[in-house]
């Protein structure tokens, strides 16, 4: 058998490729693997990524990026550990479409593009040949991989018992682009960044799929959490399942609100030939420098286990809308150990900079929490489905700061608890209502001091705590037995989101209810007294 005809094994759909620009899909035909080094140097960045979902349909363009890490991130925790395999880059492959116009989420014009002659793409053991296969060559497998991969290979699903293609490709994606990789259409990288995707195969044209600064937006702007469980397995699809349904909601939400078709975080905006996208891309990859910056000063001063950071829909909103926005606002969160750190609305530009006040500001640790509207700091105690957590958070007030400390437990449970001296937040996710209780010291209805329960970790005294929790009647129907629980000086706050309205009810011995439209932030609806359980009985 020839050495080419074992190409017919990549079957999986394992390839990505780092490009600037965009392309369609086509057959592969027969691959013919080369190494490759990366031009030295550095400049700026590549506006896409791409992401084949099927060998024989894939994509590339001109624009592409060289000397890049691509690799899977199977927990999310933004951080390449062991076991995430990184891409292999380099292929030849045959001319493809690209489509560059859809009318009603359905491709109307395609144009036909040559291939690149590199790309990213990982491997999967199904290239291996059979063992029939390999008798007939007189190889044993790993001297046919020697043989196919002299440079060394790392198989995505190794260590893997279920690895499948619905879960590769429903993982989250990261492109690490350092100093020194080549961007055909902006020369050598001279600052690093990362770009991001993370979406199952909705948003597949041709059988591909695309990373690109815009796609990297869309999940930032969700706020996720590490997946804890094994990669592929049922429960880890349920975790990433819930990262997904944030993204198409919100995707849904930006289609309703702003007339977005969800190509246009997906799409191949080089090949369309859209100008003022291109910059636009450029200006977000611009700041996402800024942002690696910040990540970078941090690892250097912790030990990572977790790296993620966050946009908000407002900012997202105002990228989409305005393509010569001037800074971009995020939130960061890291793990290290039992520690937690959190970085509220830090603001940089699209020259490297971190921003206290519009002005720019040394980089570093210090200056990175002095930036932030809140900074906090977290003692973490992990014990089965709960944390007892020490908290120190610093809020900015002017030009001081306000430092306060708190001690609370987390209860990690499918409705989320969280519960302090004298308040009570409940998420009962099946009315979708989040209750906040709070009690004075008069009031045992808490019969137990959280301070010492978390200062102690003593899961025992949590355990009772929240079996106190789950026995009250925290339901719209009940509201009337709830409310029998406060004493004067207590109050209760009900609080809903739908689609339209944030609907809240407040209970501080007078019962109100507010309805505020989502997209005006303005009050429609107001009602005291009894008639107030009217109104919210409409939305709870």
């Amino acid at each position: 058998m020839e050495k080419g005809s074992m190409k017919k094994h990549l079957s999986l759909p394992l390839l990505l490729l780092l490009v600037g620009c965009g392309g369609g899909g086509s057959s592969v035909g027969l691959l013919e693997l080369d190494s490759a080094t990366p031009p030295t140097g550095v400049t700026s960045s590549p506006p896409i990524i791409k992401v084949w979902e099927n060998v024989d349909k894939f994509q590339t363009i001109d624009g592409y990026v060289e000397g890049a890490n691509v690799f899977v991130d199977w927990n999310n925790n933004g951080i390449q550990d062991s076991g995430e395999v990184s891409a292999l880059w380099k292929g030849v492959v045959d001319p493809y479409n690209v489509c560059v116009t859809y009318t009603d989420g359905v491709c109307t014009d395609e144009i036909t593009l040559d291939p690149p002659d590199n790309y990213y793409y990982f491997v999967d053991r199904g290239v291996i040949p059979t063992a029939d296969e390999l008798s007939e060559l007189g190889l044993t497998e790993q001297q046919w991989i020697d043989q196919e991969f002299p440079d060394g290979v790392e198989f995505v699903d190794d260590g893997i018992d279920n690895f499948s293609l619905s879960c590769f490709s429903q993982s989250v994606k990261i492109a690490d682009v350092p100093v020194g990789a080549y961007d055909s259409e902006r020369g050598v990288v001279s600052e690093p960044y990362k770009m991001y995707y993370a979406l199952n195969n909705s948003m597949d044209t041709n059988g591909f799929v695309n990373i690109t600064p815009f796609s990297s937006l869309i999940l930032n702007a969700v706020e996720t959490s590490v997946v804890q469980s094994s990669a592929c397995s049922s429960t880890w699809f349920d975790e990433i399942n819930s990262i997904i349904n944030q993204i198409e909601n919100l995707i849904f939400d930006l289609e309703r609100n702003l007339d977005l078709n969800p190509h246009f975080f997906y799409e191949d905006f080089i090949a369309s030939g859209d100008e003022t996208k291109i910059k636009q891309a450029e200006k977000i990859v611009d700041h996402l420098v800024s942002v690696q910056s910040i990540e970078n000063t941090i690892k250097s001063h912790y030990t990572l286990d977790t790296l993620a950071h966050y946009i908000g829909g407002d900012v997202l909103n105002e990228i989409i809308s305005n393509p010569y926005f001037s800074t971009l606002t995020f939130d960061m969160d890291v793990e290290e150990g039992r520690s937690r750190f959190h970085f509220n609305d830090l603001i940089v530009n699209d020259t490297n900079n971190l921003l206290i006040d519009g002005i720019p500001v040394i980089m570093n640790i210090d200056n990175i929490k002095l930036a932030t509207s809140m900074y906090a700091e977290q003692d973490v105690f992990k014990h089965e489905n709960m944390e007892l957590i020490q908290q120190t958070v610093s809020i900015r007030n002017g030009s001081e700061r306000d430092v306060e400390s708190s001690n609370y437990i987390l209860y990690l449970t499918e409705q989320i608890n969280e519960i302090q001296n004298g308040r009570l937040v409940y998420k009962f996710d099946n009315d979708s209502i989040r209750f906040i209780v709070e009690i004075n010291s008069s009031n045992t209805l808490f019969p137990y001091d959280v301070n010492q329960i978390v200062l102690n970790e003593d899961v025992f005294g949590a355990e009772d705590l929240y079996d106190i929790i789950d026995s009250l009647p925290l339901s719209w129907a009940e509201i009337d037995s709830l409310i029998s629980y406060l004493y004067t000086g207590d109050t209760l706050n009900l609080y809903k989101q739908t689609t339209d309205y944030e609907i809240t009810f407040e209970y501080n011995g007078t019962p109100s209810c507010f309805v505020v439209d989502n997209g005006t932030n303005n009050l429609v609806y107001y009602e005291s007294g009894n008639s107030s359980y009217d109104l919210c009985n409409q939305y709870f």
